[in-house]
């Protein structure tokens, strides 16, 4: 039965048939999606699909395509961590360039009017010096190898791995700076990410691996605004009230444990928890105003992008 269903073996010719087909939105009941991330989990990448874990790489490095990052957000748990808890969080905020609590927080769970004067945002408000509400980052990814399946995945960079300064290697921060000083975008390279293998935390650095052929560049810009993109990079944590009333039903309906609803699977939000050591080196980003500029209009020549790998080399 699995024959009749695979792909892989099929011959070519039936497979462009099998592309012409038009998708059946009404099987089912709905249109089922599919969500793609890479976690970093016990420093170990590890490829998730719809949840499932489907692959742990063994090689402490991979090649990626940074397709789209999403400003920078920030989340607060009022409960401590603990291994395998994966629910949303109390108070947050998708774009901490605003400085305020995105809208979509239940006013019960607020913290503050202003994320700069959040009792949560001050050192020591979590474990050890640690800030009880933390950075994180989340980017639309393409893996390297396989950028023709146009297969988005969506990877969530904790704090340390965005500002912290590392002796070997740069952090993401660091390796933006070090890009908008080449003039290169992020988009038009390959980028090797690593964990540190020393660091007792999931952190990643960042360098470049070679520039985009001029085929996976054409894939990239049309994936810039993708819906796939866009939704992988987009928090979007819907809270709902923990017993509501059920139209046409006389009993409540209880939210499931650690869950308060949310539109993207919850592992999502608490998957690799930073120590409290690592939060209380992170400094406050701040706010800069940057002209966005889109790569299909001032992408580099080859011959720039070679003497940027040449210098990171040397």
């Amino acid at each position: 039965m699995s024959d009749l269903i695979s792909m892989d073996k099929m011959p070519a010719p039936y497979k462009d048939l099998l592309a012409k087909l038009q998708p059946e939105t009404a099987f089912g009941g709905e249109n089922f999606s599919t969500s793609r991330r890479i976690s970093l989990k016990q420093s170990t990448f590890r490829k998730i699909i719809n949840g499932n874990e489907v692959q742990k790489l063994s090689e402490k490095h991979m090649d990626i395509v940074i397709v789209k990052a999403a400003p920078i957000s920030r989340m607060y748990y009022a409960a401590a961590y603990v291994e395998g808890d994966s629910g949303p969080p109390t108070c947050w905020s998708a774009d901490t360039s605003k400085g305020v609590p995105s809208p979509d927080v239940l006013a019960a769970d607020r913290q503050a009017n202003s994320c700069h004067e959040c009792t949560q945002n001050i050192k020591g408000s979590g474990q050890g010096q640690g800030k009880a509400c933390r950075f994180q980052q989340r980017l639309a990814v393409m893996l390297a190898e396989s950028v023709s399946t146009r297969d988005i995945y969506t990877l969530t960079v904790p704090s340390a791995s965005i500002f912290k300064t590392v002796e070997h290697g740069m952090t993401m921060q660091s390796y933006a700076r070090f890009l908008q000083a080449h003039k290169t975008p992020v988009a038009a390279l390959v980028t090797e990410i690593s964990l540190d293998e020393d660091s007792s935390y999931p952190l990643l650095t960042f360098k470049p691996a070679r520039p985009l052929e001029e085929n996976e560049l054409e894939i990239v810009v049309e994936m810039q605004e993708h819906p796939d993109t866009i939704a992988a990079t987009t928090l979007k944590i819907t809270p709902v009230e923990e017993e509501e009333e059920v139209k046409g039903f006389e009993k409540e309906v209880e939210t499931p444990t650690n869950s308060k609803g949310t539109d993207t699977p919850a592992l999502e939000f608490r998957d690799d928890e930073p120590t409290a050591e690592v939060e209380a080196k992170v400094e406050e980003p701040q706010k800069k105003t940057s002209k966005k500029t889109k790569i299909a209009e001032e992408t580099p020549p080859q011959e720039a992008l070679d003497e940027l790998l040449d210098e990171w080399d040397d």
